[in-house]
């Protein structure tokens, strides 16, 4: 037993973190951070996903995770049996030296042939229990996220422009595959990727892995579906913006999490002749996973610590996605000196909005911040 989780578990009570705290501001899920603290590194799929984990969440705790890291590998090194050569006295005899060599080889043959055929019977029974107790689950997806336990079988369906969308999980091993209306999809432990619905090359949906293990379809995968802006805003009508204020320009006001989605919140800048690129300088206050769309091209994420800076140029749209709403301090700046300051939420709040231009009735255009979770 090494001091790894012990170094992790101290380090976190002493800031007076939760687990549950920790899950939310690093997207870890709080399984694997418990594991992490107890050392329990089986549970993972792969060391490349315990070194991940461990830098991240070491990271966080403001250790110093190389150190870590390297004393995990130094683990693993020790854990590794020593050659067969080195347990063999060197004063025996070349022939009793030749008779212990085919002994171990002999009982190391049958040992492996034992191991092999039972993890083939295991792996056929556990199939077969499977297939015989779960029954595939359709689920809908009719608001903004969507987070179940899937197994192989369980399926989403979604409506979008009248259409009805499904999207299959078919297998579990190594990797979470999804059959989905434009084919087939991989997805590793934590990762998160978009889904094309109807074969525009602009993506309806996203699907984050948090949860699953390497081999096991019996356990399932903890699966959170997130509509993209295309979808959330499908039905969102036009009337929904207020009538534009050629003079009007917003200071800081809060989002409100319990609006409904595509609600406008407020206005930014109203009463331009023409939309214009705009730009956005992101100083964070506190820890928060944020995750940025830029005119539905560019997207990035990153997690970000307090006194981080960001800046963001965007031309017509930019989706926002924080773990901590009230982490980010944003202030909007456009051409001719203009600048006002948006909030996404309060502290502990996961928020998604989009800042996009619209245009009003009488012709004018308006950058609007909206509810999008």
């Amino acid at each position: 037993m090494t001091n790894i989780g012990q170094k992790l578990k101290e380090a976190r009570t002493t800031l007076g973190y939760s687990i549950s705290q920790v899950a939310a501001e690093t997207n870890i899920s709080p399984r694997y951070i418990q594991a992490l603290e107890e050392e329990n590194f089986g549970i993972f799929p792969g060391d490349t996903y315990v070194v991940g984990f461990l830098k991240n969440y070491a990271d966080y705790l403001g250790l110093d995770a190389q150190s870590i890291v390297n004393t995990f590998r130094g683990l693993r090194i020790q854990e590794q049996d020593v050659p067969v050569e080195q347990l063999l006295n060197d004063k025996t005899s070349k022939n009793t030296n030749s008779l212990l060599y085919w002994i171990i080889g002999s009982c190391l043959g049958i040992a492996l042939i034992a191991i092999v055929l039972f993890a083939i019977l295991s792996k056929k029974n556990t199939t077969s229990a499977q297939e015989t107790v779960h029954a595939p689950v359709v689920y809908t997806l009719d608001t903004k996220t969507l987070e179940k336990r899937l197994y192989v079988g369980d399926s989403i369906t979604v409506t979008y422009n009248n259409e009805k969308y499904v999207i299959v999980l078919k297998q579990i091993d190594d990797t979470v595959l999804f059959q989905t209306p434009t084919g087939t999809r991989n997805f590793l432990l934590g990762e998160e990727g978009s889904i094309d619905l109807d074969k525009d090359n602009i993506p309806e949906l996203y699907a984050f892995i948090s949860d699953f293990q390497k081999n096991a379809p019996s356990v399932g995968a903890l699966v959170r579906f997130s509509a993209a802006d295309t979808l959330a805003l499908a039905s969102a009508a036009k009337t929904e913006m207020p009538e534009a204020n050629p003079v009007a320009v917003s200071t800081s006001v809060p989002a409100k999490s319990n609006e409904k989605s595509g609600a406008f919140l407020t206005a930014v800048f109203t009463g331009k002749r023409s939309p214009f690129p705009f730009t956005a300088n992101i100083t964070f206050r506190n820890y928060a996973m944020f995750r940025y769309e830029i005119d539905r091209k560019t997207r990035e994420e990153k997690y970000f610590r307090k006194g981080d800076i960001v800046t963001i140029n965007a031309t017509n749209s930019m989706i926002i996605w924080c773990s901590n709403a009230g982490s980010p301090k944003i202030s909007i700046m456009a051409s001719g000196g203009q600048n006002a300051d948006i909030e996404l939420g309060n502290p502990g709040e996961v928020s998604v909005r989009a800042l996009r231009w619209t245009q009003a009735d009488d012709g004018t255009w308006t950058l609007g911040l909206y509810q999008l979770d």
